[in-house]
C-alpha cells in the first residue's frame, strides 16, 4: 500500500496500509468460496486427448494471470473430473519453491477440467471482484505473503485455511476492471513483442543455415570453400584461475563457464578471442569480447585468427553443440576437451565472403538485441504502472 507517515487527503489508514477513502479491505474468508481440483495425471494430458484441462504444474510456465485459451486436454471419463464455471482463481497449491504458489491466474472460460493440487477460488458475493484484477493482485502483491504461509521441507504446500486468513484492500469493481482492462492491454503488447522477437530469431536461424553451408551465396562470391581444423586457423588455450576468483567492483571481465561475465583485479589476456564455457550447464556458451580480461581454468580462449573471428563464432554456435554431444558417453555430464576443439572441421569461404557473411548476420543479431531491449523497456514501465496502479497512488478514471 502506500507509504507514508501522514496519510494524504483522500486515503485512510487501515491494518494492512494506506489506501484510498473508496477502498474497502475484505479477508479472503469474506470474497471467496474454497474448493480444489481432481487428479490429472501427465500421462492422462495431452494436447492430443479431448478435454481441455489445466493442471498444476502448468501454472507456473505455461500461463500468466489470465487464461483465455487452454494448452493441454484430458482423456479420462467426465465423472471424474471437476470442471471450471468460468469465473475461478486457481493457485497451485504445491511447489519446490514457496514462491511458485502464488502464481494465480484467472480461468475465464467455462467447462476446462481442473486438476489436483490447484487451489479454486470462487466469488461468494457478485460485484466484490473482478477476477482478472484479483489474478495481477495475487500474483503481484501478495505473492510474499502466500509463500509465508507454505509449510513443508522438499515439497511446500499451502492450503485453502491458509488462504482465508488473507486480506486484501480492493478498490470499487469498475476501477478494478478498468485497471485489469489496463493491464491486460501492456500484456498484449509485451505478448506481441515476444513474438516479434520469435519470428526474427527463426528468420535469423533460417539465414543462418543458408549462409554457412553455402547453400545460398551473396552476388559476386563464387570461391571455393575449403575444410579446415579450428586447432589450425588459431591459438587455443585456457584460462588459470578457479570459478570463484571474480571481485564485485573489479576493474577487468572475467569468464567462467556461465552466460554472464564477472569482474577481476588482473587480467591474463589483451586480445580479440571466443571464450567457449567447457562444463557446466552452458557448457559451448560461446562470449566474443576484445580487450583486457581473465578466464575461468574450464574456460576455452580462443584468439589469433587469420580468419574472420565473428563467422567462427557463428560456425561454432550452430555447430559445436553437435560435437559435444557425439563425443558425449551415455549418463555422462557433457564437457568439451581440448581435442573437441581444435580437431573440429569447419568449412570456410574466402575471406572477403567471410566478411560478407558475419555483417549479415551480426545485422540480424542487432535487430533482435534492439527488439530485446524494447521487451525489456516494456516489461518495466507495465511493472512501474502497475505497482501504482495496484496500490492506489495511481487512481483511474471509471
Amino acid at each position: 500500500m502506500i507509504s507514508s507517515q501522514e496519510v494524504p487527503q483522500g486515503y485512510k489508514r487501515t491494518k494492512i496500509g494506506v489506501i484510498p477513502d473508496e477502498w474497502k479491505e475484505y479477508s479472503f474468508n469474506d470474497i471467496f468460496i474454497f474448493s480444489t481440483g481432481k487428479s490429472i495425471k501427465q500421462n492422462e494430458a495431452s494436447p492430443e486427448f479431448s478435454i481441455p484441462c489445466v493442471r498444476y504444474g502448468e501454472l507456473y510456465h505455461m500461463y500468466n494471470e489470465i487464461i483465455t485459451k487452454v494448452i493441454n486436454k484430458t482423456n479420462l471419463d467426465k465423472s471424474e473430473l471437476l470442471f471450471s464455471k468460468g469465473n475461478e482463481i486457481l493457485l497451485p497449491s504445491a511447489g519446490e519453491d514457496p514462491l511458485d504458489i502464488g502464481s494465480a491466474s484467472a480461468l475465464t472460460l467455462k467447462d476446462i477440467a481442473i486438476g489436483r493440487t490447484i487451489n479454486i477460488l470462487r466469488p461468494s458475493k457478485e460485484n466484490i471482484y473482478s477476477q482478472e484484477y484479483m489474478a495481477y493482485f495475487i500474483n503481484h502483491q501478495l505473492k510474499r505473503k502466500i509463500a509465508s504461509l507454505a509449510k513443508g521441507s522438499s515439497i511446500s504446500n499451502v492450503y485453502n485455511s491458509d488462504l482465508k486468513k488473507i486480506k486484501v484492500p480492493l478498490p470499487p469493481i469498475k476501477e478494478q476492471q478498468k485497471i485489469a482492462k489496463i493491464l491486460t492491454t501492456w500484456d498484449d503488447a509485451v505478448s506481441k513483442q515476444e513474438d516479434l522477437i520469435k519470428v526474427k530469431e527463426q528468420l535469423k536461424k533460417g539465414l543462418m543455415q543458408k549462409l554457412l553451408s553455402g547453400e545460398v551465396q551473396f552476388d559476386g562470391f563464387n570461391g571455393e570453400w575449403e575444410e579446415v581444423r579450428l586447432g589450425n586457423i588459431c591459438k587455443i588455450t585456457t584460462g588459470k584461475l578457479n570459478a570463484n576468483a571474480m571481485i564485485e567492483n573489479g576493474k577487468y571481465t572475467f569468464f567462467t563457464c556461465a552466460k554472464e561475465s564477472y569482474k577481476i583485479d588482473i587480467f591474463a589476456f589483451d586480445t580479440e578471442a571466443l571464450l567457449v564455457s567447457g562444463n557446466g550447464a552452458n557448457v559451448g556458451y560461446i562470449h566474443y569480447f576484445k580487450g583486457k580480461f581473465n578466464a575461468y581454468q574450464r574456460t576455452y580462449v580462443l584468439d589469433k585468427f587469420q580468419d574472420n573471428i565473428m563467422l567462427i563464432k557463428y560456425l561454432l554456435d550452430k555447430y559445436l553443440s553437435f560435437q559435444i554431444n557425439r563425443e558425449k558417453n551415455d549418463g555422462n555430464t557433457p564437457y568439451i576437451t581440448l581435442p573437441t576443439l581444435t580437431k573440429m572441421k569447419l568449412k570456410l569461404p574466402p575471406l572477403q565472403e567471410q566478411q560478407k557473411i558475419a555483417q549479415v548476420l551480426s545485422t540480424a543479431d542487432k535487430e533482435i538485441e534492439l527488439l530485446k531491449n524494447e521487451l525489456e523497456s516494456l516489461k518495466e514501465q507495465k511493472k512501474g504502472l502497475m505497482q501504482k496502479l495496484l496500490t492506489g497512488e495511481v487512481r483511474v478514471t471509471v
